[in-house]
């Protein structure tokens, strides 16, 4: 009888430390909890800027925006035809336009061929 109440009086006494040790494990399991969500949080806006920055994409955005400065080209050769904008403006805006629209298909064609490169050399 005397054995079983020391083990009683020895669960009482650690119930305290048991109790802390509980709260502590709680906090941890809480911070592991935040730093998750923070770790998922900073993880989606990486893979954002990976996707943004991604050559094939910066290839693709630069293949759009060369046909786009065509397009503006076409649009401005059209209006001087229709006589709405004089031979100045025409020749200024025009050769803008075509040198540009140039320029982004000599990059995206040498980054296209930087990226076949690559795929070549990992394969």
């Amino acid at each position: 009888m005397n054995s079983i109440e020391n083990i009683a009086q020895d669960n009482i006494s650690k119930q305290q430390c048991l109790d802390d040790l509980k709260t502590e494990v709680i906090d941890r399991i809480s911070t592991i909890v935040q730093m998750k969500m923070n770790y998922e949080e900073l993880h989606r806006k990486h893979q954002k800027l990976a996707d943004m920055y991604d050559p094939h994409r910066i290839r693709d955005c630069l293949k759009v925006a060369a046909l786009q400065a065509d397009e503006d080209a076409e649009n401005i050769a059209d209006q001087f035809l229709l006589g709405k904008i004089p031979v100045e403006t025409f020749v200024t805006k025009f050769a803008e336009k075509r040198a540009l629209g140039q320029a982004r298909r000599a990059r995206e064609e040498r980054l296209a061929h930087q990226l076949a490169q690559l795929d070549r050399a990992t394969t």
